[in-house]
């Protein structure tokens, strides 16, 4: 799990800090590495939290799985909207693009790992 975290952020921070030099567009730093480490803990925090659950019923799993994911929908979005309104016009479509990229990642590696939970199939 920390490993397949630590991972991810390296493969958005070096295509982050690629496409930086590579093209001319702004945005702060910060906002790339805020919204890394709130995909992190999302990310452990609905492991852990689907851990618990993992030996009971599999309609308890299942709804602490949509109920996490819907969370994490709704906190993203709510991220989103902070770093948004506070940035200048330039720096929004470079923040739109991490920010889509890391929620895709971040959410395909914990619905993978929460398959393997599931099955029993833990790294």
């Amino acid at each position: 799990m920390l490993l397949g975290n630590v991972g991810i952020t390296l493969l958005i921070s070096m295509g982050y800090f690629a496409a930086k030099s590579s093209y001319a567009f702004e945005m702060a730093d910060w906002k790339l590495w805020i919204t890394l480490l709130f995909f992190i803990l999302l990310t452990v925090a609905s492991h852990r939290s689907l851990e618990a659950v993992v030996q009971d019923r599999p309609a308890r799993f299942a709804n602490r799985f949509l109920a996490g994911t819907f969370i994490k929908l709704f906190l993203s979005f709510i991220l989103f909207l902070a770093i948004v309104l506070s940035s200048g016009k330039e720096e929004r479509m470079a923040y739109g693009i991490v920010f889509v990229i890391s929620y895709l990642l971040f959410t395909i590696f914990g619905s993978r790992e929460a398959i393997k939970l599931n099955h029993g199939k833990r790294p």
